[in-house]
């Protein structure tokens, strides 16, 4: 059975980490993402605003340059695992029920221009384990889902209404690289406004592609009291208009291939070929390879070496058939009437 996964929980550098893992760990999450998010508007104007403090004009037009959008992505955020120990041991819930937990560094870039994507094949983005992208508008969302398998998430900002709308094929690209959607909750939880845009675009999703099953439920939470237990959100999913038997996915096993899909994104990065027949190994062994790669090298050597002679046999065999057949043809046809004649 698939475990319990939160894959949204927004942290900050300066804040206590261990107050949200502990609360997501007793509501029944055993696999939880802490969230970086990167908003270039307003990082890069309040690091100029801080570069440029005291400083002349022409200082200033300096700072802007130097600034660039690369030195704004953050580092992941160092979590220790002593102190995760501490905090179940605490806990007498989590001391009985929590044997495994799994803790994952994510970014969020909030993408308000298309130049911005290049970003996310940086360096210093792959420092992480999930990769996930907010597109700010259609053209975005678009570029996103059908030509960046460099992310895991595409998650929908529910705060403000929309202008992405959603189309069959680009849903259809994104599902087929393994790209989730993601929907948070938690701002729904607090204004009657971010719950009713959150209900008309998972509605508009589903009268699209009513089949989908790359759609996950986050908390995308900033307090521990915007978190809410894995059954809430799978109730959640049926007022949504999600079938029941796919409602527990949302928070479980969609989260869990989202893990998988960065996982490969991050180690598979060479692939390989099976063929229908044996290679034919050409030249000789080198010196610096092991004695076992030589022995299985020359083995196949040999079976290749074999199947070629079998193969030129029984093409001899085959002509030398044909040719006899044709040499008896030949015969018959040049062979005189030798039946007596009754003329005498």
């Amino acid at each position: 059975m698939s475990s319990f996964c939160d894959l949204n929980i927004i942290t900050k550098r300066n804040e206590n980490l261990y107050e949200k893992v502990k609360a997501s760990l007793e509501l029944g999450y055993r696999k939880i993402a802490l969230n970086q998010i990167v908003d270039f508007t307003e990082d890069q104007s309040s690091a100029a605003a801080k570069d440029n403090s005291g400083t002349n004009t022409k200082k200033r037009k300096k700072a802007r340059v130097s600034i660039s959008k690369e030195d704004l992505i953050p580092d992941p955020l160092e979590v220790s695992l002593e102190s995760v120990q501490r905090c179940i041991k605490d806990s007498e819930v989590l001391s009985r029920n929590c044997k495994s937990v799994q803790i994952l560094q994510r970014i969020t870039f909030v993408l308000n221009d298309i130049d911005q994507i290049r970003l996310v094949k940086s360096s210093k983005a792959q420092k992480f384990d999930l990769i996930a992208v907010a597109p700010a508008d259609q053209r975005i969302f678009m570029t996103c889902c059908e030509s960046v398998p460099e992310i895991d998430i595409i998650s929908i900002d529910t705060s403000q209404k929309s202008s992405i709308r959603f189309k069959r094929s680009n849903i259809r690209s994104a599902v087929n690289k393994g790209i989730n959607f993601e929907f948070n909750y938690s701002p729904a939880i607090h204004s009657s406004c971010y719950r009713q845009n959150l209900i008309s675009q998972l509605s508009m999703l589903l009268c699209i592609e009513p089949r989908i099953k790359n759609v996950m439920l986050n908390s995308g939470a900033q307090k521990c009291l915007d978190m809410r237990g894995p059954y809430d959100v799978a109730n959640l999913g049926i007022l949504f208009g999600f079938k029941e038997n796919n409602c527990s996915a949302l928070c479980g096993s969609v989260c869990e291939n989202t893990i998988r899909h960065a996982e490969h994104r991050k180690f598979n990065k060479y692939g390989v070929k099976i063929y229908d027949q044996p290679v034919i190994i050409k030249g000789e062994v080198p010196d610096n390879i092991n004695q076992h790669e030589k022995t299985f090298q020359n083995d196949v050597k040999e079976f290749n070496e074999n199947l070629i002679l079998k193969e030129l046999i029984m093409e001899e065999n085959h002509l030398e058939q044909n040719c006899s057949l044709y040499i008896l043809n030949s015969n018959t046809d040049s062979v005189p009437d030798v039946t007596p004649s009754h003329n005498n």
